[in-house]
């Protein structure tokens, strides 16, 4: 008769796909742990510094520096500049420009609420007639012509004007 080899211990470690994959997924649950646990300690050093600095009294966060009145002018130059209602202007003014005048530039006052506009049209009384039509828009408290040529090197020799627009603040 022939003798079998029969091990009835079997080997303590057996690499197979499924120790394998095991083994991959506590090493990746384990990094992605500790990269967690890091992140949280970051978060947590963060808000402890920021709640550092709202804990403290509000005088010592403001602190107080003086500008100079050129600094000063700039500042309000900006905020006014800002503060200009272009939607509403731009709309008023594009509603109220008929097809033969056409308006060439719009420029704004630092200082006050005024638009230094330039425009050109086919004649004087198209000219007089846009002036009354933004007369007659309750946004421009006051609409004058400030010079006017006529352009000879122009076949056409159009009106080129000038004219400031004083608009309201509502």
């Amino acid at each position: 008769m022939k003798t079998l080899p029969i091990n009835f211990i079997k080997p303590v470690w057996q690499i197979t796909a499924t120790s394998i994959i095991a083994l991959l997924t506590a090493t990746l649950f384990g990094m992605v742990t500790f990269w967690c646990a890091t992140t949280q300690n970051k978060i947590k050093a963060q808000l402890q510094k920021e709640t550092a600095v709202l804990s403290r009294p509000k005088a010592e966060l403001i602190t107080k520096k003086t500008i100079s009145s050129s600094e000063a002018n700039a500042i309000s130059r900006s905020v006014y500049a800002l503060n200009v209602p272009w939607d509403l202007i731009l709309d008023t003014l594009q509603k109220s420009t008929p097809e033969n005048i056409a308006l060439l530039s719009l420029e704004m006052d630092n200082q006050q609420p005024v638009l230094h506009a330039t425009a050109e049209a086919a004649n004087y009384e198209s000219m007089l007639a846009y002036i009354h039509a933004l007369q007659q828009k309750p946004l421009f408290s006051k609409v004058s012509i400030s010079q006017h040529v006529v352009q000879e090197q122009d076949m056409n020799k159009p009106l080129r004007f000038s004219m400031d627009i004083y608009w309201s603040r509502a």
